[in-house]
């Protein structure tokens, strides 16, 4: 999103530009609560890519892998399976790409999950 359209927003539009881009790529998984929080902690000067995972060890091995980055908590879980996410760029060029990594439990696809059927209505 960082292009000069977006640059010209108010803050109100790109946090709504954000969340609507944030519920499309993670498949309208996550809670209300989640998107406010990784919308207002992600800086509005810098493009990320964001990646969503629904496996817990994928996410992890992911991260632990490239000992070149630098990692940015944005949602930190209360719990091994909550929802997390995290800011990655790399450490050689701090200007660089950055990535938002997102982890979701597979439970919330799951029918009888209570955000499950708020949002596949």
């Amino acid at each position: 999103m960082k292009n000069k359209a977006f640059s010209k927003l108010s803050a109100e539009e790109k946090e709504t530009k954000i969340l609507g881009a944030l519920d499309r790529k993670t498949e309208g998984l996550l809670l209300p609560k989640e998107l406010l929080a990784i919308a207002k902690a992600v800086p509005r000067k810098q493009q990320y890519t964001i990646h969503l995972y629904q496996s817990n060890t994928e996410y992890w091995r992911v991260l632990s892998l490239d000992r070149t980055i630098r990692i940015t908590p944005v949602l930190i879980p209360e719990h091994p399976l909550d929802t997390a996410a995290v800011i990655t760029r790399s450490k050689a060029d701090p200007k660089g790409s950055r990535q938002l990594h997102i982890f979701v439990p597979p439970a919330r696809t799951q029918k009888g999950h209570k955000g499950y059927e708020s949002k596949r209505v």
